[in-house]
């Protein structure tokens, strides 16, 4: 399947003719030229997809502080790298090879598509004018009518704001998920109490 964030958009160059049959993944490259986590497209139960959910689960387990995630190393473009990195055979010193435009193969003979990104391929629409509300002739960005309408705050903006972290709990990932699978909340490891015995 494909995915791509709401606030970007392919460019009219990225078509249904660029991804061809045989491609097992398509991704565009972002400004660190890691593949794109925004926009791409890949195979069920390929090897990326595995490797990086792997990835993920490992760093939700050994996150001490949920309050303190920094998300791109946690959940975001740099696990997918990492997911990336793994479905490949290269040599220490390497990597690079496999993060070039082009057609590359996975250790699995799956072959994966990597094209330009940023400003190429695609086009971020969050800065298009739109009206708001709705029906009026008032025009702001899509980013502020999305931002007004969904009430969302950017993760980095509330973990650099400390009257926004009030209320994000402090424990640790695995903690939080578990209180949660049984539908009972708390705000910090310290309201957790370990009973020995």
């Amino acid at each position: 399947g494909f995915y791509s964030d709401f606030d970007m958009a392919p460019a009219p160059q990225l078509n249904e003719s660029v991804v061809q049959a045989t491609d097992s993944a398509f991704f565009l490259s972002d400004p660190f030229n890691r593949p794109s986590q925004w926009l791409h497209g890949i195979e069920p139960k390929h090897s990326i997809s595995y490797f990086t959910m792997m990835q993920i689960l490992k760093n939700l387990q050994q996150l001490k502080d949920v309050s303190e995630a920094d998300l791109v190393f946690v959940t975001g473009p740099h696990v997918l790298l990492t997911g990336y990195c793994f479905s490949f055979n290269f040599l220490k010193g390497e990597k690079d090879s496999i993060l070039t435009y082009g057609i590359h193969q996975t250790k699995y003979g799956k072959l994966v598509r990597k094209l330009a990104g940023y400003g190429v391929n695609t086009w971020e629409n969050k800065w298009d004018m739109v009206p708001f509300p709705r029906n009026s002739t008032h025009m702001v960005t899509r980013k502020d009518r999305i931002h007004s309408e969904m009430n969302y705050k950017h993760w980095k903006v509330i973990a650099t704001q400390s009257s926004l972290r009030k209320g994000i709990p402090t424990s640790r990932c695995l903690d939080i998920l578990y209180m949660n699978d049984i539908n009972t909340t708390f705000q910090s490891s310290n309201d957790i109490s370990l009973v020995s015995g």
